[in-house]
C-alpha cells in the first residue's frame, strides 16, 4: 500500500519526492507530489499529438525536467516518475503499445526513452488504472482494500483495487468496464462489439441517444437549448433539460442510470468490492446520476454484496490520474 511503503521510507529518510505525469491526448499533466499525495507543483502543458511522437516524447522529458527546476527539488529526493497513459501497456517493460489519440505511438518505449533524458527510475501504467489508484491512494476510496473504478467521460473506462494493490491482469488489460457487453444486439462500439457499457454510460453516448431521438423527430427543448444544432447536443445539456423536466431529456437519463447500474451489479456481484467510485465528467450529475445507480444496483445485485458496496463519487477529479500516477511511482519504486 503506498501510503505504509511511504511512511517507511520517510522514517528511514528515503527519498521524499515523486513525478506524476498523465499523458493525454489534449493535455499533458504534471505534478511533483510528497510522499503523502499532496501535489507541491503542478502544471500542464499542449500534447500536440499532431507533432508526432517523438516530439511528444521529448515534451515529457522537458516537463519533468521543468518540475524540477520550477519547485527547486533535486533529482537525488525523486523516488521517481509514474506515468499514465491512454491505451494497453506493458508496465513491465514500460511500453505503450498503441494509443488512439496518439497517432504514431506504436510499440512505444516509454520508460527507457524517459529514464535515458531525464535519469529518473520510470514506471508505466495506463490511465485509467491510475486514476483509480489515485482515488484509492488519496480520494473517495483511501482506507479500502477492495475498490472498483469507473471513469465515465468521452468512454468508459475503469480500474481494480484488489488487496489493496492496483490489479492490472496478465497482460495489462484488465479494468476495461467500458467494453462489458450489456446488451448484443446494441449499437456498434469502437471496439468491434455490440452493446458495450460505453456505448449506454459514456458522455458521447448519452449526447449521441438524445441527438438520435430529436433527430428522429422527437419534440425536446434540446434543440432551443442546442441552438437549432442537433450537434451541439452534450451530456450536460441532457442533464440540465431533464432537471428542466424535457420527457426526452428525462428518460434518456433515467435509461442512463439502469444501465450503468446494471454494469455496475455485474461488478459488484464479481468483486464483491467495499467501494464503487465513479467519476469523470457524467458524474458533474452528482446525486442525480448516484441516486437512481444506488436504488437499481440494489435491485439488481445480490442483496449482501450489494449492500456491502458503497457507490460514491471522485474526489480527485481531474488530478485523479497524476496523483495515480505518483502513487505508482511509490508503489512500485
Amino acid at each position: 500500500m503506498p501510503a505504509k511503503r511511504a511512511a517507511k521510507r520517510a522514517k528511514n529518510g528515503a527519498k521524499s519526492h515523486v513525478i506524476g505525469v498523465d499523458l493525454g491526448g489534449t493535455n499533458i499533466v504534471f505534478a511533483l507530489t510528497d510522499l503523502s499525495a499532496k501535489i507541491l507543483h503542478r502544471f500542464k502543458m499542449p500534447t500536440l499529438a499532431q507533432e508526432g511522437r517523438d516530439k511528444v516524447l521529448s515534451r515529457m522529458a522537458e516537463g519533468v525536467l521543468r518540475v524540477l527546476e520550477e519547485s527547486g527539488v533535486s533529482a537525488q529526493s525523486v523516488q521517481g516518475v509514474g506515468v499514465g497513459t491512454p491505451g494497453p501497456i506493458n508496465s513491465r517493460q514500460g511500453i505503450l503499445y498503441s494509443a488512439p489519440n496518439l497517432p504514431g505511438f506504436k510499440n512505444t518505449p516509454i520508460k527507457a526513452y524517459l529514464e535515458r533524458k531525464t535519469g529518473l527510475a520510470v514506471h508505466l501504467e495506463n490511465d485509467a488504472n491510475a486514476a483509480a489508484f489515485g482515488e484509492h491512494w488519496a480520494g473517495a476510496g483511501k482506507g479500502t482494500s477492495e475498490m472498483i473504478m469507473l471513469t465515465l467521460g468521452t468512454g468508459v473506462g475503469g480500474g481494480i483495487i484488489m488487496g489493496g494493490k492496483l490489479y492490472s491482469g496478465v497482460d495489462d488489460t484488465a479494468g476495461e468496464f467500458g467494453h462489458m457487453v450489456i446488451d448484443p444486439s446494441g449499437p456498434l462500439c469502437g471496439c468491434g462489439q455490440r452493446g458495450c457499457l460505453e456505448q449506454y454510460g459514456s458522455a458521447t453516448a448519452i449526447a449521441r441517444r438524445a441527438r438520435e431521438a430529436v433527430l428522429a423527430g422527437t419534440q425536446s427543448s434540446l434543440l432551443t437549448m442546442a441552438e437549432g444544432d442537433p450537434s451541439k447536443i452534450s451530456s450536460r445539456l441532457v442533464h440540465q433539460a431533464a432537471k428542466d423536466g424535457d420527457p426526452l431529456a428525462h428518460q434518456v437519463w433515467a435509461d442512463t442510470a439502469v444501465f450503468l447500474a446494471i454494469g455496475i451489479a455485474n461488478l459488484v456481484n464479481i468483486f464483491n468490492p467495499q467501494m464503487v467510485v465513479l467519476g469523470g465528467g457524467v458524474m458533474l450529475a452528482g446525486a442525480d446520476l448516484l441516486g437512481p445507480i444506488r436504488r437499481e444496483v440494489l435491485k439488481r445485485a445480490f442483496d449482501r454484496p450489494a449492500r456491502t458496496a458503497k457507490i460514491v463519487a471522485a474526489k480527485l477529479g481531474d488530478d485523479a490520474g497524476v496523483i495515480g500516477a505518483a502513487a505508482v511511482a511509490i508503489a512500485r519504486a
